[in-house]
């Protein structure tokens, strides 16, 4: 991991110059940090899937919050989860369900670590985190199945307690799976944040090609981990497409994304149809920042600014 760090530095300081009146928000430490996070994807295309997970770990390892929280293995639902309590400040009334991304196919709670620490520290509150089963070991619709399990323990073993249910990218595809199933049995969370949401893996247009210089998430890393989700099933599928369904009975909710991501576009269109269909919703574009800018807090204060504002939703909600 730290090769991809060293390669992304030198090429985005030879680059740096000629790019910046197109991304004017976005500092030299965070497009070095676009640029490392896309050298491991595209070079992970080549790569056995076991190695590119390996890494996307380390990621993990990073953070000023990891020395400020607690942190505890729990099972729920029969499911390995990471649980991570604040030391200072904490705040008994609320628990946050984190559901992490990374294409359906690598990431874990130790590989979103820091960002869960980042999130918990700043909400003030415990968060819960399942490492749910990875495509394509277990496909379309194991990692569902596996988040709304979790999620629906969650609800009945902290009834007394507001629940939160926070996803990033894949993540944020599952959490609005795992509300809209809960919606069906007339369950619900207390609200929702969202971070750079997959709410359409099938679109190939608009921002997916426009902002593929300006994102660390490639196109065909986003191909070829649908495709191992799915194998063959339908991809219109509602609890992994998101793009025609009904989000009214989606509660309270933060979205949170850049203008430089490949997502841009489907975000927009999301957010703008849950808003038109009563859904009481916040939603934040960041400009020039790419797809999960939010893992950039050691480095980006428009990250910190992000999650200082995640936190207080979830403090307000």
């Amino acid at each position: 991991m730290i090769g991809h760090f060293v390669s992304a530095f030198i090429s985005t300081l030879f680059s740096y110059k000629s790019n910046q009146k197109k991304r004017a928000k976005r500092t030299f430490p965070e497009q070095v940090m676009c640029a490392a996070m896309k050298r491991l994807l595209e070079r992970g295309q080549g790569q056995p899937l076991a190695v590119m997970r390996k890494q996307t770990e380390q990621l993990g390892a990073y953070g000023k919050n990891l020395k400020n929280v607690n942190f505890q293995e729990v099972k729920i639902a029969g499911i390995n989860c990471l649980s991570v309590s604040p030391k200072a400040n904490l705040d008994s009334r609320r628990i946050v369900v984190y559901l992490h991304g990374g294409g359906y196919v690598t990431g874990s709670p130790k590989g979103y670590q820091s960002l869960i620490c980042d999130i918990a520290v700043s909400a003030g509150c415990d968060v819960i985190a399942p490492d749910y089963r990875l495509a394509p070991e277990a496909p379309f619709p194991a990692p569902q199945d596996d988040c709304l399990a979790m999620v629906k323990q969650c609800l009945r073993r902290y009834a007394d307690k507001k629940v939160i249910i926070a996803g990033d990218s894949a993540g944020g595809g599952l959490a609005i799976a795992a509300v809209l199933s809960l919606a069906e049995e007339s369950l619900a969370p207390h609200s929702l944040v969202l971070i750079s949401p997959w709410v359409d893996p099938t679109k190939e247009d608009g921002s997916m090609i426009t902002n593929a210089d300006h994102d660390f998430l490639t196109a065909p890393f986003a191909k070829k981990s649908f495709e191992a989700l799915m194998q063959g099933q339908d991809a219109k599928n509602s609890r992994v497409n998101f793009s025609e369904i009904d989000l009214s009975v989606l509660p309270k909710s933060l979205i949170q994304y850049g203008s430089a991501e490949l997502f841009y576009d489907q975000i927009s269109e999301f957010s703008d149809r849950a808003k038109a269909q009563g859904v009481p919703l916040t939603v934040e574009c960041y400009p020039d920042q790419c797809h999960d800018f939010q893992l950039f807090t050691p480095v980006s204060q428009t990250a910190r600014t992000a999650i200082q504002r995640i936190g207080q939703f979830i403090r307000e909600s």
